[in-house]
């Protein structure tokens, strides 16, 4: 899955053979869709915890580096960033310790810093 489109061909395509899609089957969606586009941002790796989430950027990327203020400032302290051996772009979350709700805000704010991330640095 590359992008929007073919994320909602292949949803169509597993509803139409399975019926109603499950959770998870659609979470599996969602971060193929997100993994297509973090690439798209020279991002290297998501790392994902309970607690947070680091993007750890390719050394060579071709992003619009002096962006990267405005878009802390746009984030409103969601996000950090930290140039020590990897540029990596983090995000601190507070788990509830219900895990289908602490998957979705993993997923979701995962979805909203990269959204960031496209807006400011591409």
């Amino acid at each position: 899955i590359e992008n929007d489109e073919e994320c909602e061909d292949m949803r169509t395509e597993l509803q139409d053979r399975f019926g109603k899609l499950p959770l998870p089957a659609q979470n599996l969606l969602r971060i193929s869709l997100l993994r297509a586009r973090a690439h798209r941002l020279y991002v290297e790796e998501i790392r994902a915890q309970k607690d947070g989430i680091e993007l750890f950027m390719n050394r060579e990327a071709k992003i619009k580096s002096e962006n990267i203020p405005a878009l802390l400032e746009r984030a409103g302290g969601m996000i950090a960033f930290n140039m020590r051996y990897t540029p990596t772009f983090s995000c601190k979350l507070y788990p509830t310790g219900y895990d289908t709700k602490d998957e979705e805000t993993l997923l979701k704010t995962c979805e909203d810093l990269i959204e960031i991330m496209e807006a400011y640095l591409l």
